[in-house]
């Protein structure tokens, strides 16, 4: 979901202002912290056309399924894995 943190970055909803640094580490402070996770959750709820199984789901949903794939690959029920791409 790095396109929801570049979208918040480049449309200037999130900027270095909103981070605090604590123990070497940087956090985001409450208010873009709701801010970015009101976002992800809306780009959670977009739905795509999966590339492997062709309807349409959200991507929620993708992560189950690709998480299935993987298992399915590591037990070797498949072959080769399939990336989830959307472009």
């Amino acid at each position: 979901m790095d396109s929801v943190v570049l979208s918040l970055l480049n449309n200037r909803m999130l900027g270095s202002q909103d981070f605090v640094k604590e123990l070497g580490a940087y956090r985001l402070k409450d208010g873009p912290r709701r801010v970015f996770l009101s976002k992800f959750e809306e780009r959670l709820n977009e739905e795509v056309t999966h590339p492997t199984f062709g309807y349409k789901v959200k991507y929620r949903r993708c992560i189950e399924l690709q998480a299935r794939l993987v298992a399915k690959f590591l037990t070797g029920e498949l072959a080769e894995y399939p990336a989830f791409t959307v472009r």
